[in-house]
Order: structure tokens, then sequence, then C-alpha cells
């Protein structure tokens, strides 16, 4: 299971490149050891410090597993003072469970839905497939107030109907981002894909991917890299009349986090899913987002509105 304690420091004494052992409680929060059950991964920063607590110059984010036997910390590199990879902490090491952070260099790219229709989408391009079609929106008293204006997307008696919103092809290298914000009118005969596509398809979309799976409103992390699919270890079923946040973080080339939020901030769902990326040539990804109906019956499928994603490096034909 994948869990990121509130209020967790611990303090270890000098782990080299290895992994954080034997942890001691530091004042005023809980350890490390009691926050974390035996085999749980977490998100973790890692800093130098002196004998009064100060840091002095290293540090280290990335995602580790806790092993309750041993009293250890593993540790998977994401971000760190050391080009990103593994610092050798020499003397005392303080290490807080807390989200891994982008990058400051990290290019951002979104567009958010508001009460203007427009042909463009900012850097996004829209795709209907099967007779899907959209429609400028305005959200009815019973959605929660803030989301001024969505993009319907609406099914029709045609299996597999519904829409694609996707960017341009990118490469995924680690530390990509993808979020979306969706309130979900039917979920039972709603499937989908959210973060990095692999097409703009219903097909095409869950072929050499990575991000959120929906199979008829149940969601998982799911990684799929020429035709062997990984997915998370547990699934969250989705319900309608919540504004979900779908938010997925490719780490490294071989870890994905997945994350399912309300609309205060309230993380619902989180996993983790350890795979091989597609990474390479010839296996760029879209991103975006994906949904379609399984059924025969027309109607509203979801309203979208927010979409964005971010990367480490300026995409060509983009500020």
């Amino acid at each position: 299971m994948h869990l990121i304690p509130v209020n967790t420091l611990s303090s270890f004494s000098a782990p080299g490149t290895g992994a954080f052992t034997t942890p001691s409680a530091v004042t005023g929060f809980q350890n490390i050891s009691a926050a974390l059950a035996n085999d749980f991964t977490t998100e973790y920063f890692a800093v130098a410090v002196d004998g009064s607590g100060n840091r002095t110059g290293d540090w280290e984010s990335g995602v580790g597993r806790w092993a309750s036997g041993a009293g250890t910390l593993s540790r998977t590199v994401v971000f760190s003072s050391n080009s990103n990879a593994a610092v050798n902490f020499t003397g005392a090491t303080q290490v807080m469970c807390t989200p891994i952070a982008p990058p400051s260099a990290m290019h951002w790219y979104e567009w958010d839905f508001t009460s203007t229709l427009s042909s463009a989408f900012g850097p996004f391009q829209m795709q209907l497939n099967n007779g899907g079609n959209l429609a400028l929106a305005y959200p009815t008293s019973s959605m929660t107030p803030g989301h001024i204006g969505v993009m319907r997307i609406n099914n029709t008696t045609t299996v597999n109907s519904g829409a694609c919103l996707y960017a341009q092809l990118t490469r995924l290298a680690g530390s990509e981002i993808s979020r979306s914000i969706t309130y979900f009118v039917t979920t039972a005969t709603t499937s989908g894909m959210y973060g990095f596509l692999g097409g703009i398809t219903e097909t095409g979309a869950v072929t050499n991917c990575a991000g959120i799976r929906i199979v008829n409103g149940v969601a998982d992390g799911m990684v799929n890299l020429d035709g062997t699919t990984t997915a998370s270890a547990t699934s969250y079923t989705l319900t309608t009349g919540i504004w979900y946040t779908f938010e997925v973080s490719v780490l490294t080339t071989s870890l994905m986090r997945c994350r399912i939020l309300n609309d205060s901030g309230t993380v619902l769902w989180e996993n983790t899913v350890s795979a091989t990326i597609p990474s390479v040539e010839f296996r760029e990804v879209y991103p975006g987002w994906i949904l379609w109906n399984t059924n025969t019956t027309s109607g509203i499928i979801a309203n979208w509105d927010y979409c964005g994603f971010g990367v480490n490096r300026k995409l060509p034909g983009r500020p």
C-alpha cells in the first residue's frame, strides 16, 4: 500500500547511499516507524543536517519502502542535489514523508473551460469517437460552485462513443505530471483513461500508456508496454455527483504514482505502479484524457472542467 502520513519526521545517522536505517523520532513529529506498516511505500524528502538540525546543503526526494523488521526505508531517488542520483549522506539526516514535488524548471500546459466556447483548447486538440459529441455547459445547482463552465461529453446509442482531449506526442522520461478535473454523470457504463495515452481512440489509448484506467466506473493505475499490462494493487470505485481530480505522476521511467482527490483536496485513493514506462522512440504518448460509454443508451458521460500536464522540458512550438 502507498501512504504519505502527515506530521512525520525522523532522524537517521549517516546512511550513506544505502537505505535509511533505524529512525529516531524528532520532537514534535511522528516517527516513520510508527506511521508506516511493513511493506508500505511512501514519498520522502531527505536533508543533511548539522548537530542543531539545521540544513547543510544536500537533499534528496524519492520513493521508499518501509521494512519494519529491518527498520529500513529503501530509496528510489527521483530528484536530488546530486544530479538526481542518490546523495551520500555522511552525517545526520532528517527524512520527512511528503509528496514528491516537480522541479522548478517544469513547463506546465493547461486549459480551463470557462463561459466561452472556442474551437481552440490551448495546447490540446479534441477527437470525437464513434459519434460522441461535446457541448459547453454550466454546472447545475447540485454541482459544487466554482466550476464556471464545463465541457460536457455526450455519448450516443453507439457503443464506445465519447471523446478524447489530447496534446502533442511526447516521450516520457520521468518527472511528468498529468491533472484533470471531472464530474461524472454516469459511472457504471463509463470507461476511459487519464494521463499519458498510447492513442486517441478507446483501443489505442490503453496500449503503450501510463495513467489511471477506468473500466465501468472502477479506476486503477495502469501501465502498458507492448501489450503487457501492469496494474496497481488497489482500485477505486467512482460515483456520480463528485468533482474528481485525477493526478498521474511519472516519477521515474519505472515508477508511476496515481491519485484521485475530491474538490477540497482530500486524497480519496492513491497507489503506485512499478513497471517499465513507455519511454523510448516509437513509444511516445499523448498527454490526454479519454472517456467512452460501454452500452447503447445515449446520454451524458461526464463534465470536464480543467486539464493540464507538466514536463521538465519545453515542447516544440510551445512557450
